[in-house]
């Protein structure tokens, strides 16, 4: 009895180490499940949030797929350069977009005073004005003035009613007011002077590290884009020196002879040469 308890004990410890063993080889050598993960995780991604904010100008069908897939784009932003920040809600607002808006706000996005702008909602709007003097002034993104986002709803032409009758009253309202839609003002500028400032500027060797300056055709105003990125519209406010769109505080200024940019915010940020067209 006495033996065979000895081996009872002897091989129940051994199994209990090896069993251990096991576990523990089996814990180290598992190999973590992991998917590609984008730079910015467990920040939201790049793509997606560009995407959302894309699609929330006009395409209803692909904000619905995104945001029920994942609600938190709802409240993403994006920034389209030099701070011109924009929400996926802030586009749909100056579009006009009511259909976008209100699923973008079931999902969490928060309105503000531009939305209510845009959705017709006087009260909403005056309590804003009245509680914050002033703040009819501000702009959106893009430099969007608010009296433009309660006009963009009556130009998309689908409203009717008592509802096209009390956006057209806020509309009025705001155009009282006197000071609801500010706009950038640009020095006047010839074609051939345009033709001085336009082409590429290095500000390193990587493979985006340029600016190009061009001519916006619709607008007829020089504008600014990083490598293939989007271009800004440029504002000229002083001896060459401008502002881009969206960003009044900015200043990107051109050296005498053209062969070099700064771009300042409020302190120097980045030169670039000029290197060709």
């Amino acid at each position: 009895m006495k033996r065979t308890r000895r081996i009872f004990l002897e091989t129940g410890a051994l199994g209990a180490t090896t069993l251990f063993g096991l576990t523990s080889l089996r814990s180290s050598t598992a190999k973590p499940v992991t998917t590609d993960l984008p730079p910015e995780f467990p920040g939201q991604d790049r793509a997606s949030v560009q995407a959302i904010v894309g699609a929330s100008h006009s395409d209803l069908d692909k904000v619905r797929e995104m945001v029920n897939a994942r609600p938190a784009l709802a409240r993403a932003r994006w920034d389209w350069g030099f701070g011109d920040w924009e929400t996926p809600l802030g586009a749909a607002s100056h579009m006009g977009t009511r259909d976008i808006a209100e699923v973008l706000i079931d999902h969490g996005a928060s309105p503000n005073i531009f939305t209510h702008a845009m959705m017709g909602n006087e009260h909403l709007v005056r309590q804003s004005i009245e509680t914050y003097p002033g703040i009819q002034s501000r702009v959106g993104p893009h430099g969007l003035s608010l009296l433009f986002h309660a006009q963009m709803p009556l130009r998309r032409e689908f409203m009717e009613g008592d509802e096209k009758t009390r956006q057209e009253e806020l509309v009025r309202y705001l155009e009282e007011l006197g000071d609801a839609d500010p706009k950038p003002e640009s020095l006047e500028m010839t074609a051939e002077s345009q033709q001085e400032y336009m082409g590429r500027y290095d500000f390193g060797s990587g493979t985006d590290e340029y600016f190009i300056i061009d001519r916006n055709e619709r607008r007829g105003l020089l504008s600014m884009s990083r490598a293939d990125q989007q271009s800004r519209v440029l504002f000229l406010v002083g001896e060459r020196s401008f502002a881009p769109s969206g960003a009044p505080a900015v200043r990107i200024r051109f050296s005498e002879n053209f062969k070099e940019l700064q771009v300042f915010d409020p302190d120097l940020i980045v030169t670039a040469r000029h290197v060709g067209t």
